[in-house]
């Protein structure tokens, strides 16, 4: 069959009536005394189970230890029992269509040897760690959200981080306590010091981009999906035993949860690695669409784009996502280019995660755009920022309109935004302030609930580096005092902003690549974590975490309702200041009645008018921690009328009357 054939045979209406019947019950499913294969093929002329002793051809043994050949239903799929305790044991598929045999991995696969190419049967329960069933999940009841962006090998690949070298660069690093650098914590201990909920990794599923028999310099984002539903070998002590790489990453949860900290998975459902792998093996041009001649689209820039609409693509999304959440405990889930999903299926997740994780509230976010634009089938709508009224509440979108307006657009390395030099921006930014709420915009969020306010993430330059490009500058390791005002000007509007902050990983102290753009597979060395410009620039941790410290202690930030909006006045966006009031009263335990906040981003010192009342200066923009210096709120000095503003400030001030 021609592509274009395959299409027309996947939009019949009897091809969709044996999808309906498929059922949902895929992949190998262990018992002690046999292993079920189930696996769905249309059009196959034949499917077979091959058995192997190892992982990889590398390895010694390697040869097929037997074939099973699965029995073919109406609804395409192929099914077979292997009787005796198959645990461990190593498998792929050989499918037979036309004449000619392709092996492939499972793409339902739990585990899978080095690099992925053949899936394993595996006893999950062997897997957990000790304590593993008690291991307790992150509860919305104990902070507001702040999300900190952070890659696995980045987090302990330099010497200086403290960790062991047998976990440098592993999931292991974070079961690590007690590591430091010249006095200063590293490792998990510096994130619970840091005050953050969330982390959100980097792809940690099993990506292809990696050799994970190779070296462990080797480098990459991870964005390059190969097996969905097992984790990377890579950060593993062995990737060549199926069962390592399942443990560790549990322990490395359970050691994040232990320390209070909630996980989000990065996740990448948009394409395949291969556009020849296992879903094109199984089922031509199935899970991918298509142009209207039958080829390949490509909205992720990637090869293809995975066809989330159709039935059988849209379950196995759903059921990787639910998958995660149950067996590794997962907080959360941020989707890679989440424009190339429908809203339906989206949504559809969210609905599923609310009925089966009821114990707790899973986050779904992701970037609402795609690369180009998809190719998908009529009646639906891709889940991109213009669509976000199409979807849950309970799915929120990476907002770009907020990070360009901040600092400058990202496509643009010398574009300035309202903290580097930009004009006519303050409208933005006090809409920024509003989570877009306040209409007139080309998208229009639920409710604040649905905005993730972000500067910078692994994409493009670190916030340090485009403020270096926008200052006209090339001195990226250089500790510059009018950048560190710019960088603590744009943490206080993210994490002042309503809705949910966001953060890159060292963005803290003035992470740097050097100017590197786009480092998905630079060096480990430029992508790493520097741990002693964690030392160099500990004023600036120091402001993020009196940020963090303070939005906890304001009730106001952690109601993303739409009424909350009726809570917040936009009293000034104009002459480089944006000047908001919040009435913070009707929180519980609220020490401040009023909270007003000044971003000011002029070149001058000028005179701030304050609001009616007295007031006590809470933030500035040399210090986030005013409000705790002399321990007790109350013995703050009182100011009343006007203030002196700094250049390229933050301001926020508290009253404890209404």
């Amino acid at each position: 069959m021609t592509p274009f054939e395959y299409k027309q045979f996947y939009e019949s209406e009897d091809f969709q009536k044996a999808c309906i019947k498929a059922g949902e019950d895929w992949g190998a499913k262990y018992h002690k005394d046999r292993t079920v294969f189930r696996v769905w093929a249309p059009l196959a002329d034949k499917v077979s189970v091959c058995l192997y002793r190892t992982g990889t051809d590398g390895e010694e043994g390697a040869e097929c230890l037997g074939r099973t050949q699965m029995q073919k239903s109406a609804s395409y799929a192929y099914s077979c029992t292997v009787e005796g305790n198959l645990e461990g044991v190593y498998y792929t598929y050989a499918v037979e269509r036309e004449g000619v045999v392709k092996e492939c991995q499972d793409p339902y696969a739990k585990a899978c040897g080095a690099n992925g190419q053949r899936s394993m049967v595996v006893d999950l329960a062997s897997t957990n760690p000790k304590g593993w069933e008690a291991d307790k999940n992150w509860s919305p009841a104990k902070k507001d959200t702040v999300i900190y962006e952070l890659h696995i090998k980045d987090f302990s690949w330099q010497d200086e981080s403290g960790i062991s070298r047998k976990h440098r660069g592993k999931y292991l690093a974070f079961t690590e306590k007690g590591t430091s650098f010249a006095g200063h914590a590293t490792g998990i201990g510096y994130l619970q010091e840091l005050g953050i909920t969330h982390v959100q990794l980097l792809p940690f599923f099993d990506y292809a981009s990696v050799d994970e028999t190779g070296k462990d310099s080797s480098f990459n984002w991870g964005y390059d999906p190969m097996n969905y539903n097992v984790p990377e070998g890579s950060y593993s002590t062995n990737p060549y035993d199926g069962h390592v790489r399942i443990r560790e990453c549990k322990e490395m949860i359970k050691a994040l949860h232990e320390a209070g900290i909630a996980v989000v998975m990065d996740v990448v459902y948009n394409h395949t690695y291969q556009s020849d792998g296992a879903f094109q093996v199984l089922a031509p041009f199935y899970y991918y669409r298509q142009t209207e001649d039958g080829a390949l689209a490509d909205g992720s820039a990637c090869g293809n784009e995975v066809a989330s609409e159709r039935r059988l693509a849209g379950n196995f999304i759903r059921q990787s996502v639910l998958y995660w959440a149950e067996e590794y405990h997962i907080d959360g889930f941020r989707f890679d280019l989440m424009g190339l999903h429908d809203t339906r299926t989206m949504n559809d997740i969210r609905r599923e995660l609310d009925k089966r994780i009821c114990h707790k509230h899973v986050l779904m976010y992701g970037e609402p755009w795609a690369a180009r634009p998809p190719a998908m089938e009529a009646g639906y709508f891709p889940a991109e920022k213009s669509n976000v009224d199409k979807l849950d509440n309970g799915i929120a979108i990476f907002n770009d309109s907020t990070r360009d307006a901040v600092k400058g657009s990202v496509f643009y390395g010398i574009s300035p935004g309202f903290v580097n030099g930009g004009r006519d921006l303050e409208k933005k930014i006090a809409s920024a302030a509003l989570a877009w709420c306040d209409k007139g915009h080309d998208f229009a969020p639920l409710s604040p609930a649905q905005s993730i306010n972000y500067v910078s993430v692994h994409d493009n330059d670190t916030l340090w580096d485009k403020l270096v490009k926008t200052a006209g500058r090339d001195d990226f390791d250089a500790k510059n005092s009018k950048l560190l005002r710019e960088n603590k000007l744009a943490a206080g509007i993210i994490m002042t902003c309503m809705g949910t902050p966001l953060f890159q990983a060292g963005e803290e102290f003035g992470r740097t690549k050097g100017g590197d753009d786009n480092s998905y597979q630079s060096p480990a060395e430029i992508n790493c974590l520097d741990w002693k410009r964690r030392v160099a620039f500990d004023d600036l941790v120091e402001y993020y975490k009196g940020l963090i410290a303070l939005r906890a202690r304001i009730g106001f930030f952690r109601d993303k309702s739409m009424k909350a909006l009726s809570r917040i006045q936009v009293l000034q966006a104009e002459g480089g200041m944006v000047n908001l009031l919040i009435d913070n009263a009707p929180y519980p335990k609220a020490a401040y009645k009023k909270i007003f906040i000044c971003y000011y981003a002029g070149e001058e010192e000028t005179t701030l008018l304050l609001p009616d009342g007295k007031w006590q200066l809470l933030v500035d923009g040399n210090s986030s921690f005013r409000w705790k210096k002399k321990r007790v709120w109350e013995r703050l000095p009182k100011i009343s009328g006007q203030m002196s503003a700094e250049p390229v400030s933050l301001y926020i001030l508290g009253s404890k009357t209404e």
